[in-house]
């Protein structure tokens, strides 16, 4: 009997079971699901804070670039690439601070070589046509030179003699109201013990003789000292007064006329410029005061020792033409 009565409840408890069981699966579900959503959200919630984080730094600070890249890890068995080490770090670091030091110091220069030669020739010289010793056959003067060669110095080289009032003046006639002048530099036996007062003379001029002009004339002078900075000056002369150009321009060429410099000057109406190399140092724009009145070019050498300090020109190009770049800007906007 008691046998009996004990059957009848295990088997009524294993009724309720079974009808319990279907109940609490689906509670242990929805209570999983509801979990898993909560999990995917926070997760969500930290990618889009930590990809914002990234965003504002960018922002506020550019020198810092967002990266998407994962880093390998050291049990990566594909990557080739090295765990970053300590001493990478402090690289990376140095050069960071590097950087954000270099903005801070300021703003670097840029500029442009903007000389543009002109397209018709009017005078070239590079002295091939004449004998080595003798003066050159395409030119004038009132006191002396000579045609040379240099080792390790391609080509002939013409020798202009250092004096007062010494002129050397190529076969250049009636220059237009626009033109290029080119030509190569070689310095000599400069040194050290070069003079403050040694210079070459560039004299743009209204006639042909010994002379830096009658009425105009545009001159500027090129330093050679080397113990010294000397300045570039130039200074216009119109209509028998000296103009208001009358000026010394701080630069630093010692390095450059020892060097063989290629010298450019262009002449657009009345814009004067000149580069050493590919510097510009002169760029005037009222230099030239009366148009047409400049005919010849010449130049002269003072303050150099006769016997071992020497400077010599060769490649002379004169060429009408010549684009003013902004002045082309300033008439077609391009």
């Amino acid at each position: 009997m008691k046998n009996s009565i004990l059957c009848k409840k295990l088997l009524g408890t294993a009724l309720l079971l079974l009808f319990m069981i279907p109940s609490a699966n689906a509670q242990i579900l929805k209570r999983l699901q509801k979990s898993a959503e909560r999990t995917v959200e926070r997760k969500l919630e930290r990618k889009t804070e930590k990809e914002t984080g990234k965003m504002m730094d960018s922002i506020l600070d550019p020198s810092q670039k967002s990266s998407t890249k994962k880093t390998p890890t050291k049990n990566s068995e594909n990557s080739d690439e090295k765990p970053t080490s300590k001493e990478d770090i402090g690289a990376n670091t140095a050069k960071e601070s590097s950087v954000k030091k270099n903005v801070s110091e300021g703003l670097e220069v840029y500029s442009k070589f903007d000389f543009v030669p002109g397209d018709k020739i009017l005078f070239y010289d590079d002295f091939s046509q004449d004998f080595v010793g003798d003066f050159p056959s395409k030119w004038n003067t009132n006191g002396s030179g000579e045609v040379v060669k240099i080792n390790n110095v391609d080509g002939n080289q013409f020798v202009m003699k250092s004096g007062y009032k010494i002129f050397y003046i190529p076969d250049v006639k009636n220059l237009p109201e626009d033109y290029t002048i080119e030509f190569d530099l070689v310095a000599q036996g400069i040194d050290g013990k070069t003079s403050s007062n040694a210079v070459m003379g560039i004299i743009l001029s209204d006639n042909n003789s010994f002379e830096n002009g009658n009425k105009h004339f545009v001159e500027t002078t090129l330093p050679f000292c080397q113990f010294y900075t000397i300045p570039i000056r130039t200074s216009n002369y119109f209509n028998g007064n000296y103009g208001a150009i009358n000026s010394s321009i701080d630069a630093d060429i010692r390095k450059e006329v020892l060097n063989r410099p290629h010298i450019s000057i262009a002449v657009t109406k009345n814009r004067y410029r000149l580069w050493v190399n590919e510097t510009k140092y002169i760029d005037i724009p009222r230099m030239i005061q009366e148009l047409t009145v400049l005919k010849a070019i010449k130049f002269y050498t003072y303050g150099f020792e006769d016997t071992n300090e020497n400077v010599l020109i060769s490649n002379l190009k004169v060429a009408a033409g010549g684009e003013d770049l902004r002045r082309k800007l300033l008439s077609e906007g391009k």
